[in-house]
């Protein structure tokens, strides 16, 4: 994505060493979003630094009583004015039977909601 030739890029470092240097320097490029996301050994640093966040939910419900909007089309992912804003992704991709997640993506599919991602949406609203 591209406005006025700047490109901009979005990461979800924080399963990465580069979380820490996220943390320190705040002085990052403008064209650069970055979003933390849970699941690793730095989750800690979510919390201690107010980093921005993307939650994987099972429903719209969950994403509500979390006050999170989902993103369905990655503009929330990369749009920049969008970048101090937590969001919500609906749980997507192969899950292990039987568990929790593929019981809500079965409920996902059964209420025709959209949960899968396709790399073809690429926003491009106020990039």
């Amino acid at each position: 994505m591209s406005q006025n030739g700047i490109q901009t890029v979005y990461s979800m470092p924080t399963q990465n060493p580069s979380t820490t240097g996220w943390t320190m320097n705040h002085t990052y490029q403008k064209n650069l979003v970055l979003t933390a996301s849970r699941g690793g050994r730095l989750d800690h640093m979510i919390d201690e630094h107010n980093l921005r966040e993307s939650v994987v939910v099972y429903s719209q419900e969950q994403a509500d009583d979390l006050g999170l909007v989902i993103d369905h089309d990655d503009s929330h992912a990369a749009i920049p004015s969008q970048r101090n804003n937590s969001f919500a992704l609906l749980i997507h991709g192969t899950q292990p039977k039987g568990s929790k997640a593929s019981e809500a993506i079965r409920e996902l599919k059964k209420n025709k909601v959209k949960f899968s991602y396709s790399k073809k949406s690429t926003p491009t609203v106020g990039v």
